[in-house]
């Protein structure tokens, strides 16, 4: 009798491990139903299914997480805050329901309190350390968000959100080697994250790995055929390594994903206008410009483009457009100027390298060029003044004294004002303004510094017979 009783409470038990097993089964499919209702977004539905879930398996933390952040999203964040306190005044000596109620808290502190109390009820609770990991990180206490997420690891080795985390703590530490080890890790776990294979490649590129972060950033690409970001990114970083062809397909991808990717088209504009293809770079910055109507950097590009195509009025338009938007953008100014000065517009010319000198102080192409203006225009004192002055620059420069010219290399392309004249051609210049105002002695001065500069130049000879003359004149 003895003995068949002990059998019946053996069967007893074994039913109820079942009836356990069964519902912690039941609830996981639950838990998992809800989940993909809420991508689909069907939220009522998702919502009762983690009900389902936490009526068969009230301490599975998982299903009340999702509902959380769903119904506090509606905002029915202080009923939830009530709901939870209910909860937890009933089983106080759960883990669970601590790191449920904490996480509802505004107030860090207490937050922080409750995970306390969770992980000192049970120091092996994923939950406590990640809830405490992640309020400790948001309030950048770093070293010690490093800890709590490195026990979280320790407790789900096989879990890849914690060797995330990690990873970007690592990455504001400067700790770069644990940062790409921890991404790695949690990659082998879930090969399909792409932020993980993003910021890996970012990390390539700090180590200067350039290989690794462009097979990182075509993994994440594959990953998700609307992320248009990452194509923009892989699309520089190949520029910038030589793959142009590469560069271009996939910021032509970047743009076709988003339309209205400006910076996806000033540099898939860049690319073009390097190769010379002026027709396509101008297709692409006038769309970079549809969509940043304010950027300065793109309405110069286009100028720029259709300068060197020789469409004087398309860019002064756009330099005009620069200067609205950036009045102090001398290169705009003087680049206005040179389309004035090439189709012929002396006086417009004047009035834009007028502008020009305001903000270049600096450069003796400026003087140069509105010297050589004035003159076409007539205005002979305004023009000696303005080559005394680049030939001053010109001087210094020589001398080692002053920066010169500064030269602005942006995506591999000149952008800047070009080379000053040299020295020689300058005073060759500036002789030529003295001549026509009269001042013979000043021409005759300036004359033979040139021909110091340039004593076998090819306009040596002709400047010679000038000075001929102009003694002869004195006599």
């Amino acid at each position: 009798m003895c003995s068949r009783g002990v059998a019946v409470l053996g069967l007893i038990l074994a039913l109820m491990g079942c009836a356990i097993g069964d519902k912690g089964a039941l609830a996981e499919q639950a838990f998992q139903r809800g989940r993909k209702q809420e991508e689909a977004g069907r939220i009522e539905k998702a919502l009762r299914s983690y009900q389902e879930a936490i009526r068969l398996r009230p301490e599975y933390t998982e299903p009340h997480r999702r509902r959380a952040i769903v119904l506090v999203a509606r905002g029915e964040g202080e009923r939830l805050r009530r709901e939870y306190r209910a909860w937890l005044d009933r089983r106080p000596e759960s883990p669970v329901f601590h790191y449920l109620y904490g996480r509802l808290l505004e107030d860090p502190a207490s937050q922080l309190a409750e995970f306390d109390r969770a992980i000192a009820l049970n120091p092996t609770y994923y939950w406590g350390h990640y809830g405490r990991a992640y309020l400790l990180a948001s309030e950048r206490k770093i070293e010690h968000a490093i800890a709590a997420y490195e026990a979280a690891r320790d407790i789900r080795p096989t879990t890849p959100k914690p060797y995330l985390f990690l990873g970007y703590l690592y990455t504001l530490k400067g700790d770069l080697d644990a940062a790409v080890e921890s991404y790695r890790n949690a990659l082998r776990l879930d090969p399909h994250v792409s932020v993980a294979y993003q910021r890996l490649a970012s990390l390539y590129i700090q180590r200067g790995e350039f290989p690794l972060a462009i097979e990182a950033f075509r993994n994440a690409a594959k990953l998700d055929a609307t992320d248009a970001q990452t194509r923009f990114y892989l699309g520089n970083l190949l520029k910038e390594t030589g793959d142009r062809d590469g560069a271009v397909k996939a910021l032509e991808e970047a743009v076709a994903i988003q339309p209205g990717f400006a910076d996806a088209w000033r540099n898939l504009g860049v690319i073009h206008h390097e190769r010379g293809e002026l027709e396509r770079a101008i297709a692409a910055y006038e769309r970079a410009a549809e969509f940043a109507p304010n950027s300065s950097v793109v309405a110069y590009l286009l100028g720029m483009a259709r300068l060197r195509q020789g469409k004087y009025d398309a860019a002064a338009s756009a330099f005009q457009r620069v200067i609205w938007i950036e009045p102090e953008q001398g290169r705009a100014h003087y680049f206005l100027g040179e389309t004035a000065r090439r189709r012929g517009d002396h006086r417009q010319a004047v009035a834009a390298y007028e502008g020009a000198v305001q903000f270049l102080t600096s450069h003796p192409e400026v003087y140069y060029r509105l010297g050589q203006v004035y003159a076409a225009v007539g205005k002979y004192a305004e023009a000696a003044s303005a080559l005394e002055q680049s030939v001053h620059l010109l001087e210094k420069a020589a001398e080692g004294s002053a920066g010169g010219t500064r030269r602005n290399q942006e995506n591999g392309l000149d952008l800047d004002i070009p080379a000053p004249p040299d020295l020689a051609t300058a005073y060759r210049a500036l002789g030529e303004v003295y001549e026509r105002r009269g001042e013979t002695r000043q021409a005759i001065t300036v004359y033979r510094r040139f021909l110091q500069l340039a004593p076998d130049g090819k306009e040596a000879e002709q400047v010679r017979r000038r000075i001929e003359v102009l003694e002869k004149n004195t006599l």
